[in-house]
């Protein structure tokens, strides 16, 4: 039995390090409206929510892939904290004070009482029928066993603001904005007793204990562990810096060895296993800016105040994709891969070409800095087109890798936002004018042809000449007839697909709310095959074999290889918003705004063996025929389907390396021929010896072997 390389590369697993199953990393699994949600209290299957200025919310958590709002209750000022125990929900509510709800019914909360504070009110805990409540200027202990008719026991005066309060064993650990670590012994309620306090770099907006060891978050520089085994002599151990000049902290959770931060792109967990040296161990990108977060075993929820909350499975935070990383320092913008080599376009160094032979360490064989604000790059034979933010289009004579030359360009008239070349020429996205049509058959003399002016503001381009495919942030996707350059016509709109685009073969991909498949067999006549939940978004995105990667707020991975029903796989932490990525064999590479060429172990797959497929339940097709075979320079690939269906037909090598695809959409019932001249998805000829056609029709898979011979 032949088996494909990858069999034994993926069975292998994670612990030869050659691949990683983005499903079992830290991912977003649910979102739900929790309008205006800044922090969270966890318990049960209901989350409680302090909304600041939108009052107090609740949501059920039954089904993590949907919470549901379930109950809402107006609040006197602005709430900023939240603890629950027993039926009763208690509230910092700043100018209003403590707000105490019974939600016994979560469906309808009842205020119960209040408790006045001499400041404002940004934190509280409640522990064994106790509310620690701090203000600006000092901490309350509340007497709350009974929530209707709470009393204030004891207090002390403390400097400064006050943002969040822990309490364990009969210590307050406070995080004082200006004070950093204040230790409060409130072992007698009536008469708390302020003991110790500790100065740290930074802000401290949030606070957890855990034992022996305090967390403290600090805005715009990191987590602090500090050793409290003597609370009135704590003792600092550790910090990491999370945070840079676009990133910042507001709250912070721990549970085992880890801290989860939310911070302004989304969610950062950090390692805290060793408190003397933690560190960031991935971040998972979020729709909004998280305000709060809350862990729940396998689960961590985040508040957003402008998109409700999100949950997060958070089951094995230390399993990683990315590896490594090439041009650190650079604002990456776009990346493509062909022969091993990278071509890589930044804002901060124009065009770098890198050679991939250390596939986790790129050299740099060259780079073009005259290309200024680089912003997107595309290849046409010998000849790299790059697009920068000056509106210029360049042509690079990239022959010589290591010596490449500016030979050709040509100049937009205003903001561009997307570029693909296909069959000798440029397709050019133009921010109000529309499609150019741009002739770069001669890479020295580029020639403005046409103008698709009725795409009102178009972005990202993908093209198979004579189509091209645009995302019209107006209009969403139009496709272009261009079989007459000099006059470029819209042949379909469908206003609800606008996002990324991706295509492969007859399959166009589309992430908009969901990533959409296309059959574009006929690009005036789509056919919508299926859609897949996508709960990330996407700048661009790239097919490789059966996997979908889409680049945005992290790299996501979907299984596409089944068009009518695909699966969102998992995500990979990027550091900050990703445009694009290229795969390889072995990895994959995405531009990432502020992370330069991050380096990613693909996603593990099953492969099985090409000359003994897998048999599925139900047969639509008959054998794969070829002939002639052994054959030279051509072929003609015979099937017959019992009725219409999903069809894919590619060609592997011996190693089991996809080398093209032949087909791919929905077929008609009946037979059909394809014919392979030998080359691959580049155009170019492949090698004598021995291929595999392996045909996927509806349920049923094929495979015959072919000889090419010179």
């Amino acid at each position: 039995m032949l088996l494909v390389a990858w069999t034994a590369l993926f069975a292998a697993g994670a612990a030869a390090e050659d691949c990683v199953d983005y499903g079992t990393m830290p991912r977003i699994v649910g979102q739900g409206d929790l309008f205006g949600a800044r922090n969270l209290a966890i318990a049960g299957d209901r989350a409680y929510a302090a909304c600041g200025e939108y009052g107090f919310r609740i949501a059920d958590l039954s089904d993590p892939i949907a919470p549901e709002a379930l109950g809402y209750a107006p609040t006197s000022d602005y709430c900023d904290d939240v603890a629950v125990e027993g039926s009763y929900a208690f509230l910092a509510d700043r100018g209003g004070g403590v707000l105490i709800f019974d939600v016994s019914n979560p469906a309808a909360p009842v205020a119960v009482d209040t408790v006045p504070t001499p400041g404002s009110t940004f934190g509280l805990a409640v522990e064994d029928s106790l509310a620690y409540v701090i203000y600006y200027g000092g901490l309350l202990v509340v007497d709350v066993s009974d929530p209707t008719d709470a009393a204030v026991i004891g207090s002390v005066s403390l400097p400064g603001w006050l943002r969040d309060v822990a309490v364990e064993d009969g210590i307050a650990y406070i995080a004082g904005y200006n004070a950093d670590l204040l230790v409060v012994d409130v072992s007698v309620p009536t008469a708390p007793d302020s003991i110790g306090s500790l100065s740290l770099p930074g802000y401290a907006c949030d606070v957890e204990v855990r034992g022996d060891r305090v967390y403290l978050a600090a805005v715009s520089d990191g987590l602090h562990i500090v050793d409290v085994a003597t609370p009135s002599s704590p003792v600092w151990l550790g910090s990491v810096d999370t945070v840079d000049d676009f990133v910042y902290i507001e709250r912070l959770a721990v549970s085992g060895s880890y801290a989860f931060l939310a911070v302004s792109n989304g969610l950062q967990i950090v390692d805290v296993s060793d408190a003397q040296a933690p560190f960031l161990a991935i971040t998972v990108g979020t729709m909004a800016a998280p305000y709060g977060v809350a862990v729940a075993g396998d689960l961590a929820y985040t508040a957003e105040e402008g998109s409700g909350i999100t949950v997060i499975d958070v089951a094995n935070p230390d399993v990683m994709a990315r590896i490594g990383t090439a041009l650190p320092s650079e604002w990456v913008t776009d990346v493509v891969v062909r022969d091993g080599l990278a071509y890589v376009t930044s804002l901060d160094s124009g065009l770098s070409i890198l050679d991939l032979a250390d596939p986790d360490a790129p050299a740099t064989l060259s780079t073009i800095g005259a290309l200024s604000s680089a912003a997107y790059v595309a290849l046409s034979g010998d000849h790299a087109a790059v697009l920068d933010y000056a509106s210029n289009l360049r042509l690079i004579d990239v022959s010589n890798p290591a010596e490449p030359e500016s030979v050709g360009s040509y100049q937009l008239p205003d903001l561009v936002g997307g570029l693909a070349v296909d069959g000798g020429y440029a397709f050019v996205s133009v921010e109000w004018w529309g499609v150019f049509v741009i002739d770069i058959s001669d890479p020295a003399h580029p020639q403005h042809l046409a103008t698709a002016s009725d795409v009102a503001m178009p972005a990202q381009i993908v093209a198979d000449y004579p189509w091209v495919y645009v995302n019209d942030l107006w209009n969403g996707l139009r496709i272009l007839d261009v079989s007459d350059p000099w006059n470029p016509e819209v042949v379909y709109t469908n206003y609800d697909a606008s996002g990324a685009l991706a295509l492969n073969g007859s399959l166009l991909y589309v992430a908009a709310l969901d990533l959409m498949v296309f059959d574009v067999t006929d690009p005036s006549n789509p056919d919508l095959l299926g859609a897949a939940d996508f709960p990330g978004g996407a700048d661009g995105m790239t097919v490789a074999s059966d996997l979908l990667y889409a680049s945005g707020n992290g790299l996501h991975v979907l299984d596409i290889s089944d068009p009518e029903a695909p699966v969102y796989v998992g995500v990979a932490a990027t550091e900050g918003i990703a445009h694009s990525a290229a795969v390889t064999e072995s990895r994959v590479y995405q531009a990432a705004e502020l992370g330069g060429l991050e380096i990613f172990l693909p996603h593990c797959t099953v492969q099985s063996g090409i000359d003994e497929p897998p048999v599925r339940p139900s047969g639509l097709a008959t054998a794969i025929g070829a002939s002639p075979n052994p054959f030279a320079p051509q072929t003609t690939i015979s099937f017959a389907l019992a009725k219409a269906c999903p069809v894919e037909l590619t060609v592997y090598d011996i190693s089991g390396r996809r080398v093209a695809t032949l087909a791919r959409g929905r077929h008609e019932a009946g037979s059909h021929v394809v014919s392979w001249d030998g080359r691959d998805t580049s155009g170019r000829d492949v090698a004598a010896g021995t291929y595999f056609m392996r045909l996927v029709a509806g349920e049923t898979t094929a495979t015959k072997k072919v000889v090419r011979i010179r």
